[in-house]
């Protein structure tokens, strides 16, 4: 569901293309793989805010309609 309404609304993408490189990535398979380990994925859906350092600086676990994705970014976003 983040996938098809929160991530498609036109307000969070106009705000998270602002302040954010997003990517996609299926945690059981490839480079999700690694990378899920490597941040400690345990559950899905997971959204992780991820600094240029690779520091993860939020962790947002489960579905979030997008005013409520949008209101826990508001200190991140630009």
């Amino acid at each position: 569901l983040l996938k098809k309404n929160t991530f498609t609304s036109e307000k969070v993408g106009v705000a998270v293309n602002k302040s954010f490189v997003s990517i996609d990535v299926d945690a059981e398979k490839g480079e999700g793989i690694s990378l899920s380990k490597k941040y400690e994925v345990k559950a899905h859906p997971l959204t992780l805010i991820i600094n240029p350092e690779g520091k993860v600086v939020k962790r947002i676990l489960g579905y979030r309609t997008d005013a409520q994705l949008l209101s826990e970014l508001k200190g991140l976003l630009k």
